[in-house]
């Protein structure tokens, strides 16, 4: 589908493309949202307008690269596990974040440059290298590919740890090596990944973070731009009945949360369910009959009210009250 400019995106986006020009090494942008509220799609084509196209790039050379800490079932995060990603990622480099619309639109003599630059690499490949051993060639690969920013996806993954690990200390290893590399790092999770840097107030201060919103009901001016979103989605499906999923937009902020990826997903679904039945078009019935489980809503919601409450201002009433007293 195409990407869809709405207001809860752009204002972030304006940030982020504003934050990524004037990154300073050492730091760590963090983009935060609901899942599928839009935070990859967000960072990719900033860094895609920020970066250009790679034909212009130098020979062998990489801007950026990006990997996944998404985790498999049961494990723990693994320090070690990320330097062996991001090592493959500078060897052989995806690109995954030059995609548009999950279509790479990479020239082939651009991914042949690019491997054919990794390849002095590959004979050290079969080596068994030690944890420090591999960060050490990473360091050593992001400066002969004069790569500036490593972006991180699922950055959430480093909340799960064993006893002795606390998420701290993945922030405080990496801001250290990004400091020695001379790098950037830009992590995308959902709201709990604010414990990555919530608990050390150092850490605080060297974190710039970008929050992606879903559409609320707390804020009243978002009902016009969430029917704007629901036509816009709806024009993708062949006789949808845009008019009844306005006339019970309440309803379909409830069963979506306001997050565009959810609303996908409920069209998709009541779309499939039109086709099973005929295929005579989407009726608000099928979108009705489309909505989550009971579970599976409260769920979502749990996960909205998370990131609504870190992304809230706290209030420094009460300690300027006592503040005041000692100045009065």
């Amino acid at each position: 589908m195409a990407l869809t400019l709405h207001p809860h995106y752009s204002r972030p986006r304006k940030r982020f493309g504003a934050a990524l020009d004037n990154l300073m090494p050492g730091r760590m942008i963090f983009i935060i949202g609901p899942t599928g509220v839009g935070k990859t799609t967000l960072r990719r084509s900033v860094m895609r307008e920020v970066y250009g196209h790679p034909k212009h790039w130098p020979k062998g050379k990489i801007p950026a690269i990006e990997c996944s800490a998404r985790l498999p079932s049961e494990s723990y995060f693994s320090s070690f596990s990320l330097a062996k990603s991001l090592l493959k990622q500078l060897r052989v480099p995806t690109l995954r974040w030059f995609e548009d619309n999950g279509k790479s639109t990479l020239p082939a003599d651009v991914l042949k440059g690019l491997e054919a630059a990794g390849d002095w690499w590959g004979a050290r490949e079969g080596r068994r290298l030690t944890e420090s051993d591999t960060w050490d060639c990473v360091e050593q690969m992001l400066r002969a590919r004069a790569c500036s920013v490593i972006s991180i996806d699922q950055a959430n993954s480093f909340l799960k740890n064993r006893a002795n690990k606390r998420p701290t200390d993945h922030t405080l290893h990496l801001m250290a090596f990004a400091e020695e590399a001379n790098i950037s790092f830009i992590m995308t999770g959902v709201p709990e990944v604010v414990r990555m840097w919530s608990i050390h107030s150092e850490l605080r201060r060297r974190v710039d973070v970008i929050w992606v919103p879903p559409y609320s009901e707390r804020r009243p001016e978002d009902r016009q731009a969430f029917a704007t979103l629901i036509r816009s989605r709806a024009s993708h499906y062949t006789n949808c009945d845009v008019r009844a999923l306005l006339r019970y937009d309440a309803e379909v902020l409830a069963a979506t949360g306001g997050v565009i990826g959810e609303l996908d997903k409920l069209l998709e679904r009541a779309s499939t369910l039109a086709l099973e039945e005929g295929g005579g078009g989407i009726s608000w019935s099928h979108v009705e009959r489309s909505i989550y489980a009971q579970s599976d809503l409260e769920t979502m919601w749990n996960d909205i009210h998370m990131f609504e409450e870190a992304m809230a201002a706290g209030s420094v009433s009460a300690r300027s009250s006592q503040i005041k007293e000692f100045w009065e």
